[in-house]
């Protein structure tokens, strides 16, 4: 008993293959530049950002004014 295969049916099969071999290929590149740009988006924007915000924070009015002031002079003015 031989089972006769039609030639249309194993190249739509390929055919359907291969579309959804691109489908995933495209997929996982998009995938991996989304994460991509969040770690930069992360480690740059909001790394800087949030590095700013700490010296903004913890540095001394007047060491951010001009920059010159010594640790002993600060602890001057705390006393």
């Amino acid at each position: 008993m031989c089972i006769k295969i039609d030639h249309t049916l194993i190249i739509s099969i390929l055919f359907i293959i291969k579309f959804f071999e691109k489908f995933i290929q495209i997929f996982c590149l998009a995938f991996f530049f989304h994460c991509f740009n969040k770690i930069v988006f992360w480690v740059f924007v909001m790394g800087g950002e949030t590095k700013f915000h700490l010296e903004l924070h913890f540095s001394h009015p007047s060491l951010r004014d001009t920059g010159t002031q010594d640790e002993s002079s600060l602890k001057n003015e705390y006393e």
